[in-house]
């Protein structure tokens, strides 16, 4: 069992003291539908403090290989896939962050088509429809994501996207896709109310300079980088520059001789993070806090862990605690309310 913020425990040393953080709930949130949450948010708050349901790999509810792995083995499937919800549901169900992986390529009349996918080179999967298994493309995610906001006006949906695998170079194609008016793409953190009923662009792929500034610029998120450090949430773009962000992203992969478990990903890295971002200044850049992590075996069983400690720990926390983006495997209504209800509308 993970450590857990419980008060009636004798406080271990070295512990956070969460007697100091836990604010009083209010039932401002009663009766609020998931799908149109920030509705109750004023219009001058940045979206650096705001708490952002995310989902980690939005797009792999369902996959299938296109490397060497054949796609018959089921059980890798409980490696790759993050989400069981669409993209369509997970809006419904209150998320606001997305997090795109894509591989561009041409087809056979030489045009670049952007798809979903999870992984790279050989064991790159790709992102599919469940009805036709399709390839499920980027267009097609931004046409949801359109859908949703024409009936749901007063949401945004910031959308991180990633090149995942293929040629850095054909990613420059990838902004003339973008609908315009629908989406924002400066640099700056925006405040909700310039982006109400639009898509927020976060970039985690370079571009040449004559393209620059194109969206929130998070290109130096390297979470692989972050497995290789000590516990703790790093800055974005680097050490030493003013950063865009600071993020916890240590998904902490399987090593050789290592005993590690879903309770350090916890215990090192997710509850750090929340003190840490506890104890920010008002005026502070963006604050991620990723609880996806994986063995490359068996994700579902990992999230059976991870998700329900927590939804508790956040149900215990007060309204303003702390602004951050929140991004996790397999998402759902009840774990997206317990992370935008710490918002305070006031």
């Amino acid at each position: 069992m993970l450590n857990q913020p419980d008060q009636t425990q004798t406080k271990k040393v070295g512990e956070p003291d969460w007697t100091q953080i836990i604010k009083p709930k209010k039932d401002t949130w009663n009766g609020v539908e998931e799908a149109d949450w920030m509705a109750r948010l004023p219009d001058e708050r940045p979206l650096s403090h705001i708490c952002l349901p995310g989902s980690h790999d939005s797009a792999t509810a369902h996959t299938q290989s296109t490397g060497v792995v054949s796609s018959a083995v089921s059980w890798i499937c409980r490696a790759i896939n993050c989400q069981s919800l669409s993209i369509s549901e997970q809006l419904n169900a209150g998320v606001r962050f997305l997090d795109l992986r894509l591989y561009p390529e041409k087809d056979g009349s030489g045009s670049i088509q952007f798809v979903c996918v999870h992984g790279a080179g050989k064991l790159r999967y790709t992102c599919t429809w469940p009805e036709s298994e399709q390839a499920l493309k980027f267009e097609e995610v931004q046409d949801e994501c359109r859908t949703f906001l024409r009936e749901h006006p007063t949401e945004t949906i910031v959308i991180s996207i990633k090149k995942e695998d293929g040629d850095d170079n054909l990613m420059a194609e990838l902004p003339k896709l973008f609908v315009p008016d629908l989406w924002y793409t400066d640099s700056v953190v925006p405040a909700l109310s310039m982006v109400r009923g639009k898509m927020v662009l976060v970039r985690r792929f370079a571009l040449p300079d004559r393209l620059l500034p194109c969206g929130i610029d998070l290109s130096a998120w390297d979470a692989s980088r972050d497995n290789d450090r000590p516990a703790g949430v790093f800055p974005v773009p680097k050490e030493g520059a003013e950063p865009t962000a600071w993020i916890q992203d240590d998904f902490q992969y399987w090593r050789p001789f290592t005993n590690w478990t879903v309770t350090d990903k916890w215990v090192q890295r997710v509850e750090p993070a929340f003190v840490q971002f506890n104890e920010s200044e008002a005026d502070h850049p963006l604050q991620i806090n990723c609880t996806s992590c994986t063995n490359f075996m068996d994700v579902p069983t990992l999230v059976q862990t991870m998700n329900p400690v927590l939804i508790q720990f956040l149900d215990v926390q007060g309204m303003g605690c702390f602004d951050c983006w929140i991004v996790s495997d397999y998402v759902d209504a009840t774990l997206c309310r317990a992370v935008f209800t710490l918002n305070d509308p006031n």
